[in-house]
């Protein structure tokens, strides 16, 4: 069913933050959903006409393998799950008990299962967190956890949370070595992104005044 979403930023919209909750970022931003609100593509081309069409292949890709899953096809479990992650179907903790139970998986998905998973973790913990402080910083202190243990994410949209928490646990802590490093690692990663740029900027003012306070 086509839906048309504008965010209005009137208070009480029922729609209003249906962009954000599903990972739009921009606009035009184009997704396909199922009937239950779960994305079945996330459109990241070229934003033409002729684009948007020829994204319609990847949902009917998408929804072909659903099929076969359903009918009992467990040659597709892999391939499946993997663009399950790649569309944020499951929280941390349900993609990792679905993994548990996967058996027909390759060397090769579950290398690209294993990483999609920190992206899941990222994503479920920043979600979590909302504007809760505690949490935040929380969250913070467990992400500079998996980047000790070497499991960074891997899309730009997590990375931008996972170094920006972890900067502002430093910042909390009085860590300016912490801080410092963390900036560099946001600037390497993903400062390239126009998305971020901003960001970037507002880091590297916020590491000049913790350096000389």
């Amino acid at each position: 069913m086509p839906f048309l979403h504008i965010t209005t930023r009137i208070d009480d919209h029922p729609y209003d933050s249906l962009l954000r909750e599903k990972g739009g970022t921009g606009f035009p931003t184009l997704m396909f959903l199922d009937p239950g609100g779960r994305k079945l593509m996330r459109y990241r081309g070229p934003r033409t006409v002729k684009g948007f069409e020829e994204s319609l292949g990847d949902v009917e890709e998408f929804t072909a393998l659903l099929k076969r899953a359903e009918q009992g096809d467990k040659k597709v479990a892999g391939k499946l799950f993997i663009r399950q992650l790649e569309l944020e179907w499951f929280s941390f903790e349900e993609a990792t008990r679905r993994y548990k139970k996967l058996t027909k998986v390759s060397g090769k998905e579950k290398k690209q299962i294993e990483s999609l998973l920190v992206d899941t973790e990222v994503r479920t913990i920043t979600k979590d967190a909302g504007r809760d402080e505690d949490k935040c910083l929380s969250a913070g202190k467990h992400f500079l956890g998996m980047w000790k243990d070497k499991q960074i994410p891997g899309s730009d949209a997590q990375l931008y949370s996972f170094w920006l928490f972890i900067a502002n646990y430093a910042e909390e802590e009085g860590d300016k070595k912490l801080f410092k490093k963390t900036v560099a690692e946001f600037k390497k990663s993903v400062g390239t992104n126009r998305q971020y740029r901003k960001a970037l900027k507002v880091l590297e003012e916020r590491l000049e005044n913790f350096t000389r306070s």
